[in-house]
């Protein structure tokens, strides 16, 4: 299989991209997506052999790819609204979760809460570095942002895209975000079907957008190749992308 697929039905699915195919790994049947939509997922080890999974009731699960057996971890608590984001720290010893209403907290394996900061509200995805302790943010009205895990201070934000064409301010509608590995560059899908290419070393305004047909982005995957990105929108439409592409 060459990627997993959280629906909001709560069904974890695995795709084959060549077949054009899909196996469910769980039982439809059993199903309640009032509490088992899922909201968000990562992967918990270097190997890809387990996926951590937040549900819209905000219990968190531990999947293994290699067995198909799941196992509940914890229950996320404070802030309001889904789990929009988590991940394993770099050092494999704590788990990170931030809800919609831009609650951030990190854990241990057993739900015991190490720290907490707000992000801001409206957050649509939260998601780690594998090369530095540090996550990044980003929004419905909230710009993406970068915080130190250490410190929980903010050490990064973009600024907005120029006006439009009648000189109106652009809403800010991130839908994902994630840092590139291996590039210092960090990528924002939004609802405006485009992507944008940040390094936040040169400026805080994109330095490359990339469009995608007519309909919002959703969300994005890094694949097997360096620089490239899956991205998918609204209606189930998937690209692939080279990041170096003028």
């Amino acid at each position: 299989m060459d990627c997993f697929v959280g629906a909001s039905t709560g069904a974890l699915k695995a795709i084959s991209l060549r077949d054009n195919s899909f196996l469910n790994l769980n039982v439809i049947k059993d199903l309640q997506p009032k509490k088992d939509e899922i909201t968000a997922m990562a992967w918990n080890d270097e190997n890809q052999s387990e996926l951590l999974i937040a549900q819209l009731d905000r219990k968190l699960r531990l999947f293994d790819a290699d067995t198909n057996e799941s196992e509940t971890l914890f229950n996320v608590e404070g802030g309001q609204g889904p789990v929009k984001g988590l991940c394993r720290t770099n050092d494999g010893e704590n788990l990170i979760t931030c809800v919609q209403s831009g609650v951030l907290k990190v854990w241990d394996d057993k739900g015991e809460e190490k720290a907490e900061w707000t992000v801001g509200p409206g957050v649509s995805a939260m998601r780690g570095s594998t090369e530095k302790n540090e996550v990044v943010t980003g929004g419905i009205a909230n710009l993406v942002k970068t915080w130190d895990i250490e410190t929980n201070k903010q050490t990064w934000a973009a600024k907005n895209v120029p006006p439009d064409f009648l000189q109106l301010e652009v809403p800010i509608m991130c839908t994902d975000v994630r840092f590139i590995p291996g590039q210092n560059t960090i990528l924002e899908a939004t609802r405006h079907h485009e992507m944008r290419l940040y390094d936040p070393r040169a400026q805080r305004r994109p330095i490359a957008k990339i469009r995608f047909l007519e309909n919002p982005i959703t969300t994005t995957s890094l694949c097997y190749k360096p620089n490239h990105v899956l991205a998918a929108n609204s209606i189930g439409e998937m690209g692939l992308f080279d990041l170096r592409s003028k």
